[in-house]
């Protein structure tokens, strides 16, 4: 078997394989992160700090009624609880850097736009290889325009950007009423953008007739949006974009980097499967890359992004062409 480059990058940041840990309870410690890498992540995105827990944090201390609206309650919460959840993330990131070789990259998800900054300025101090930015704001104001959501995006991360010299990349959902302008956009003003993020889904139990939350895992024919916006967009983008969601298996992986993404995060499968997921998936590359005579990546990455060939493909959204094929909801 030839010898095969499947080296590439994300966020700009050279890793020696596409296949990229996810930010997950997976990279939490530095055990696990440790661990991870010998089975042969090529670069693992540290589990998010999420201003939404630092402020949890302070609301159930302020419910308990342990401490009452004082201006020693409100330095408290300043100087504890903020200070404490990121001097344990700092940690994470310099224990990480010193416990393995591949690139360790720091999550951020804020609420607030001042706390992007300051959280960014601060990761990058801990020496982290670049900053993925978790972005998301469920867009059900009614009150408020499409254009007022992807201008908060597009101002979070130029003012990241401009603040810290390490490399920004954006993690992203879907929830854009021009998504293709917007990936655009935000791969104009950042290092990379991953497509798409997976939020937590609601569900009922109609048992009891509560609301409850869905799966936490996604699921294998979840990965179609991102093969199709990264095949629309990712030659209009430098070829910045990574993969993620529904990746379970090596030959996902193989669609999503002919479509042009340039790496894969994944999270789900390694769950499922454990971290020999990691190796397997390696390998498998190899041997397809070996069977379709490429010898390095760069050959494979894009090779079927939208183009007159397959733009047909990747923009068609109805179902009319495809059920010819079908007769009384069998195939002919």
């Amino acid at each position: 078997m030839k010898t095969m480059d499947i080296s590439t990058t994300i966020y700009n940041v050279k890793i020696d394989s596409p296949f990229v840990v996810a930010s997950s309870g997976l990279t939490a410690t530095v055990d696990r992160i440790k661990n991870l890498e010998s089975y042969g992540a090529s670069a693992i995105i540290l589990k998010s700090i999420f201003e939404e827990e630092i402020l949890l944090d302070y609301s159930e201390i302020y419910k308990s009624g342990e401490m009452g609206e004082t201006e020693e309650f409100f330095d408290y919460y300043d100087y504890e609880i903020r200070h404490n959840r990121i001097n344990s993330y700092i940690q994470l990131i310099s224990e990480a850097k010193k416990a393995v070789k591949i690139p360790v990259i720091a999550s951020i998800n804020c609420t607030s736009a001042k706390e992007w900054i300051s959280f960014a300025k601060t990761i990058e101090s801990a020496d982290a290889d670049a900053i993925e930015l978790n972005l998301f704001m469920l867009p059900d104001d009614i009150n408020q325009t499409a254009e007022y959501y992807s201008e908060r995006f597009y101002k979070i991360v130029s003012s990241v950007k401009s603040t810290v010299s390490i490399p920004v990349g954006v993690k992203i959902g879907h929830y854009f009423t021009n998504m293709g302008a917007t990936i655009q956009k935000m791969a104009e003003l950042s290092d990379g953008v991953t497509l798409f993020n997976r939020y937590t889904v609601p569900d009922i139990d109609i048992k009891t007739e509560n609301t409850i939350m869905g799966s936490i895992l996604s699921g294998e024919n979840e990965y179609h949006e991102s093969l199709r916006w990264i095949g629309l967009m990712s030659h209009k983008c430098n070829n910045a974009l990574v993969a993620s969601t529904g990746i379970h298996d090596t030959e996902t992986a193989i669609k999503l980097l002919l479509s042009g993404a340039s790496a894969v995060q994944i999270a789900s499968a390694i769950y499922q499967h454990g971290p020999e997921f990691l190796s397997k998936a390696k390998n498998e590359l190899i041997k397809w890359m070996n069977e379709h005579n490429h010898e390095s990546l760069q050959t494979v990455k894009g090779k079927l992004a939208s183009n007159r060939a397959t733009s047909n493909v990747f923009e068609r959204t109805q179902f009319l062409r495809n059920f010819h094929s079908f007769n009384n909801g069998e195939a002919r």
